[in-house]
């Protein structure tokens, strides 16, 4: 009987051999454990100058090593014949370095040819061990030539291509050290072809696991592909960068090999007995060390009973409510999402806050999902092909898990089953190699980036040093390199305690910062400056100038309009009774347990757990105490303008500049501002995901707006009376700033950016009547500026002025100076998580105008209160000075020295 292929819908499909293979003997099973070395083995080797395939030199290692430096190939014959078998590789990966679209490896499987003979027709079942990770296929000819087909649809078995991709399942970590693994593939009677990924450290659960049915209705009819029946065991090596499989000159680098070893191979077909495996070595629980106590990371047994009776008293009402709503959420929580740490975090405190049973069941099946299974994973869809059992990734965010798992080892010890209890260990211990790992290598993310990250993932590798210090005797010495790489690392916090990633990134990183503190000063005495960092003691500084004036924070850089910090906040308010730091920490808990859908990043359990355990019992006042009406941070040159003293003020300015530190969460937003008034938002800054220069309130030069690295200092700022001034010097910012995209903003740039001559906004607060605001735009060529002004509702726009309306009342926005006519954008949301659930519409409002050096554009901001009517605005303009009448106020500017100042 012939074979024959065919390609239908861009899928080949596979016939039964029963069915078209001819008769075959029965062959026998396969059994190769690498000990006979070089010298009478059945393998047939072929040319392989770089030794990428060779016999351990340890006669004694009982191992084939792989490495690929350049193409090799080996095989071995055994016959499958028409019925079912069972084929497995048990190999190590000795090393790994992950890399996207980088397919440098080794493929291993059975062939209906031997590898170094593959031709279109051959049949390959194969596994193919990359730089990405592992892809599991069948296929005819080379597999990823351009001629191979392959049998599987996209996503059934592998990414088959999707966005450049190959892998069944990605490596876990980014430097994969001495992974063993089980591979096996399984051909069964009712003619299914299986596959099965399983770590050797539990072989109750695959990995990953990918079926591909040779019976689908889609399959009928249709021809076998290959020559013949399965024949040759084959490994073949592979050093090209790219898919295909075609042999490539010379040795791949280092960095781009992967290596290890076989250390078994073992076949069955249908009537074979049972395979004979090697027993898997369980990791035994050895229980407590000596001189081991616990629990001791969070509490000790002796203060379990006060922690339950703070945990019921009137004052911690709010904590107890938003704690036990996340504890009594139903939801399993997503295995494969950083967020899962939550789950075992609401669940295991959950159970020691209340001693309700219920929660530390659930706990303990969340943690078995983490380490040891799952079917929850969804499975063949893109990013996630074939069937996903375990989720095993350790890296980066995925560090919080190994926290979260610490965390429930040492407050559950005593009552987590001894098994269950020793995977828990034996994953801590993973995570800490990992951890010294990716700081040996300088890993970015750990230790190369002066970003919330370095703060996120030496606390997560520090805090699990400290769990296992019984038994880790190097724990010492990573808690001393964690702490070293916050404070060497770190940039984020700044000396005066403003942080220039924005309130949400504070509260991540430093949530991280205190945990660690804390757990060092109560397991070992010594916070080692954590907690008593003089930045961090300056946490109240950052809350004057970031509070907001709708019971928000100012959500300059990467951020969200909500109130954040709560882990900072409680942790020196409670260390200094600070009475602002403790009312607002009680306050936001407030907010949260009046309103279920307050956002995780606010309070999810890790920060509101964290909270309730660090606020003392020190009661707060019953009012926000008074506010100062100008606060500035000379480190951020971030500023905010109070009209008076209120939680809520009547007016509210926030002024952002920039210098000093900076990450990659910052935004082309130098100059810009924000408007609170009636205790609403009129105009706003959008947020995380909108950074462009045309996002935020600030002019663009022929379109052209300012660099996120540029600086804009603000150099002056001042009070008297109910004046109150800041100025921002944004011009430098602008200096080889880059167009705008068209598709984002709302005019095309009408011109090149030929350089300013100056570029400086006074903003000055007029009592609670209105604020002022003087653009001292000077270009050194002709130049078209784009003012831009970001609103929170739709505007109606008349000419040189513009209504905002809101729930309690408008915003009277009206221009002086340069003739603009004004114009309304809708703007989307883009990638949101906040703005969007509240119902804001924004909206930019813009118009163009050609700038005079002695006719600045004066814009003039007015909150009315709903039935009221706004104070009269007068604009007189003499030579070489602007007097701006605002009912009882005046503010004058005057030119000094060619420039626009506004005197105290």
């Amino acid at each position: 009987m012939t074979q024959r292929s065919i390609w239908r819908a861009g899928v080949v499909f596979w016939l039964s051999a029963a069915v078209l293979w001819p008769a075959m003997a029965v062959g026998e099973g396969f059994l190769e454990r690498f000990d006979q070395g070089p010298a009478g083995n059945k393998w047939v080797f072929g040319a392989d100058p770089a030794r990428s395939l060779r016999w351990a030199a340890d006669p004694a290692a009982k191992c084939l090593e792989f490495a690929s430096a350049a193409s090799a190939t080996a095989h071995a014959p055994w016959a499958v014949g028409q019925g079912s078998f069972e084929l497995e590789f048990d190999l190590r990966v000795a090393s790994a370095h992950k890399q996207p679209w980088r397919f440098a490896g080794v493929l291993l499987g059975l062939s209906s040819s031997p590898p170094d003979q593959w031709k279109d027709d051959t049949l390959v079942i194969y596994y193919y061990i990359h730089l990405e990770g592992i892809t599991a296929g069948a296929c005819t000819g080379v597999p990823y030539s351009k001629t191979s087909r392959q049998l599987a649809p996209r996503y059934q078995l592998s990414m088959s291509g999707a966005g450049g991709h190959q892998y069944s399942v990605q490596w876990p970590s980014k430097d994969v050290r001495d992974m063993d693994l089980r591979l096996r593939i399984e051909r069964s009677k009712d003619r299914r072809l299986r596959f099965s990924i399983y770590r050797t450290d539990e072989l109750t659960v695959p990995w990953w696991e990918g079926e591909l049915d040779l019976n689908s209705p889609a399959n009928r009819g249709v021809a076998a592909l290959g020559k013949g029946p399965l024949n040759y065991i084959f490994i073949r090596t592979k050093s090209g960068m790219d898919a295909a499989l075609a042999d490539r000159d010379g040795a791949a680098p280092a960095q781009d090999r992967v290596g290890g070893t076989f250390t078994a191979i073992r076949g069955r077909l249908a009537d074979d007995p049972p395979m004979q495996r090697p027993a898997v070595a369980k990791v035994a629980d050895a229980g407590l060390a000596p001189g081991e106590v616990r629990p001791y990371l969070w509490y000790t047994k002796d203060e379990l009973a006060d922690l339950r009776k703070k945990f019921n008293e009137p004052m911690f009402k709010d904590y107890r409510t938003v704690i036990l709503r996340y504890a009594d959420d139903p939801s399993p929580g997503k295995v494969t999402e950083p967020g899962y740490a939550e789950t075992l975090w609401r669940l295991g405190w959950g159970y020691v806050l209340t001693g309700n049973p219920a929660y530390k069941k659930r706990c303990l099946e969340a943690v078995d999902e983490l380490l040891v299974g799952t079917d929850r994973i969804p499975a063949c869809e893109h990013g996630r092909p074939g069937k996903l059992r375990r989720h095993l990734n350790i890296d980066e965010f995925f560090s919080s898990n190994a926290e979260a798992i610490a965390t429930v080892y040492d407050i559950l010890f005593d009552e987590i089953p001894p098994p269950q209890r020793a995977r828990m260990k034996r994953f801590l211990e993973q995570n800490h190699a990992y951890y010294l790992n990716r700081l040996a290598a300088n890993d970015w993310w750990y230790a190369n980036n002066p970003s919330n990250t370095i703060a996120v993932g030496n606390g997560n590798g520090g805090f699990v040093a400290l769990a296992l210090k019984h038994s880790q005797p190097n724990w010492e010495s990573t808690v001393k390199q964690a702490v070293d790489n916050m404070f060497s690392g770190f940039r984020g916090l700044e000396d005066d305690g403003g942080y220039v990633e924005g309130v949400m990134y504070w509260n991540y990183a430093l949530s991280h910062q205190v945990m660690l503190g804390r757990a060092l000063l109560r397991t070992t005495g010594d916070d080692r400056g954590l907690l008593t960092h003089p930045a961090h003691m300056k946490a109240r500084k950052f809350v004057e100038a970031m509070l907001a004036g709708n019971d928000t924070m100012l959500c300059f850089n990467d951020s969200q309009p909500w109130l954040n910090g709560l882990v900072p906040i409680v942790d020196v308010g409670s260390r200094t009774k600070d009475p602002l730091l403790l009312w607002l920490a009680d306050h936001i808990m407030a907010n949260a347990a009046a309103d279920p859908k307050t956002p995780p990043e606010v309070v999810r359990p890790h920060y509101s757990i964290m909270a309730f355990l660090f606020r003392d019992r020190t009661p707060a006042p019953a009012e926000c105490p008074p506010l100062p009406t100008l606060a500035v941070l000379p480190s951020l040159h971030s500023g905010v303008m109070r009209s008076d003293s209120a939680y809520k003020p009547r007016l509210l300015a926030g002024i952002k500049g920039r210098d000093g530190a900076l990450t990659h969460h910052a935004n082309a937003d130098q100059g810009s501002y924000i408007v609170h008034a009636l205790g609403e938002e009129f105009l706003l800054d959008p947020g995380y995901f909108q950074g462009n220069a045309d996002m935020h309130s600030l002019p663009l030069i022929n379109g052209h707006g300012p660099d996120p690295k540029g600086v804009a200092k603000i150099t002056s700022s001042w009070e008297k009376g109910d004046l109150r001034c800041i100025v921002v010097d944004s011009g430098p910012a602008y200096r080889g700033a880059a167009p705008q995209r068209p598709a984002t903003q709302p005019v095309v740039p009408t011109g090149e950016f030929g350089g300013l001559e100056r570029l400086r906004r006074t903003f000055v607060m007029a009592g609670s009547d209105a604020l002022v605001i003087l653009d001292d735009v000077v270009p050194r060529q002709k130049a078209t500026v784009t003012a831009l002004y970001q609103c929170a509702a739709a505007p109606a726009a008349r000419g040189t002025s513009a209504t905002i309306a809101r729930s309690n009342g408008s915003m009277v926005l009206k221009t002086y100076g340069p003739k603009l006519d004004l114009k309304v954008l809708p703007r989307p949301w883009s990638k949101d998580w906040v703005y969007a659930r509240t119902g804001t519409k924004w909206h930019t409002l813009w118009g163009d105008y050609t700038p005079e050096a002695d006719n600045p554009l004066i814009t003039v901001l007015l909150p009315v209160a709903k039935g009221a009517a706004g104070p009269a605005v007068d604009v007189k303009r003499t030579d070489g000075q602007i007097a701006v009448t605002v009912g009882a106020h005046k503010v004058v500017f005057r030119k000094d020295s060619g420039a626009w100042t506004c005197p105290q």
